[in-house]
């Protein structure tokens, strides 16, 4: 059986603070739900984290949960902790869209003069790796002209490899696209 620690073995080295004036210095109006939570916490076994600026929980892919300038709380024996803020919902595409604006604007305008203004997107041409593929006698007879240029975009191929792909696998264009993408 584990030996238990005696209460007065402890060092009390800190000075115990009222909960009352805890609850006072915090400045924020606290509902009285939240005053019990906070009684019952702190006689828990829980030590403050100082100096945390933020708190940050990824909840799903595009949301994230934030606290600013939190209250932290570590419980001594496990990895547990306690946050006490106001959370705010961050939207994390809206938030890289921001970042991705503000990064343009420090751009040097030098450097945009070789931007291709008629592909604002930058899509980038498809690279062969493979030269020998580069067969001009493709034939596309009975293939459909849209599923040629659904697998090229999609799988970022030249058009003498959608064909191929496509005629392998029978005009089946999810297999074609796979079949060039993962194989």
């Amino acid at each position: 059986m584990p030996e238990l620690d005696d209460v007065s073995e402890q060092n009390n080295d800190e000075p115990s603070i009222p909960i009352s004036e805890q609850l006072a210095s915090l400045g924020a109006r606290q509902s009285r739900g939240e005053k019990k939570a906070r009684r019952l916490l702190m006689k828990l076994d829980l030590k403050p984290i100082e100096d945390v600026a933020r708190v940050t929980m990824l909840k799903s892919k595009n949301i994230l949960l934030s606290m600013d300038r939190p209250e932290v709380y570590k419980c001594a024996h496990t990895d547990t902790v306690i946050c006490f803020g106001e959370i705010r919902i961050e939207e994390i595409s809206n938030s890289a869209a921001a970042q991705a604006t503000d990064q343009l604007a420090r751009i040097d305008p030098k450097l945009l003069q070789d931007i291709n203004l008629s592909d604002p997107f930058g899509n980038v041409q498809p690279v062969d790796d493979d030269e020998d593929d580069d067969d001009d006698d493709a034939d596309a007879t009975g293939i459909d002209e849209k599923d040629i240029e659904l697998v090229q975009m999609q799988s970022a191929c030249s058009r003498q490899k959608a064909i191929k792909a496509l005629a392998k696998n029978n005009n089946d264009v999810v297999n074609a696209i796979m079949a060039l993408t993962v194989g």
